[in-house]
């Protein structure tokens, strides 16, 4: 009898391992493809009036990265950061000047003891927004632009290029 029960134990270890080792999720909306790799997962991916929303959580340094892209988008990428910027004082956060960099525009940024980062970039009237924020207030942000380089997006030059 014990060593049955001893077979069923190893059974369930092993079902386990075979859960926690499953592949990977791959992402696929209308601008990018993205492999989440095995610390990432998605909470939310929406899409209203052809703008598109998807949140991402690490469930290792407890990250939040958002993606947002506006097609044909009124304001451009330096004007949609300046409008964050704004929107973010009015909530009494802080944000530092845009800067531009390459092909996008960046923002480190704290609200109400977090800390985080935006990204705004642009191609062809469509307009791409990043933020990545963390829960703990930790402003090491390298598991976040890891996935931000992964992301394979099918309009060239859309998302920053870091």
């Amino acid at each position: 009898m014990q060593g049955r029960a001893m077979s069923l134990k190893h059974l369930i270890w092993a079902g386990a391992a075979m859960a926690l080792s499953a592949t990977a999720a791959e992402v696929e909306t209308p601008y990018y493809q993205l492999d989440l790799g095995d610390t990432w997962y998605e909470q939310v991916q929406e899409e209203k009036n052809g703008a598109l929303v998807a949140i991402y959580a690490n469930n290792v340094n407890a990250d939040i990265l958002t993606i947002a892209v506006v097609p044909n988008s009124p304001l451009n990428a330096k004007q949609t950061g300046t409008k964050a910027i704004a929107n973010l004082a009015a909530k009494n956060g802080s944000a530092e000047p845009l800067t531009h960099e390459r092909n996008y525009y960046r923002t480190n940024i704290e609200v109400q003891g977090y800390s985080g980062r935006y990204y705004f970039s642009e191609k062809d009237g469509t307009v791409a927004s990043i933020n990545i924020m963390n829960a703990r207030g930790e402003k090491d942000f390298t598991e976040s632009l890891k996935l931000i380089e992964r992301i394979d997006s099918k309009v060239k030059g859309l998302f920053p290029e870091l």
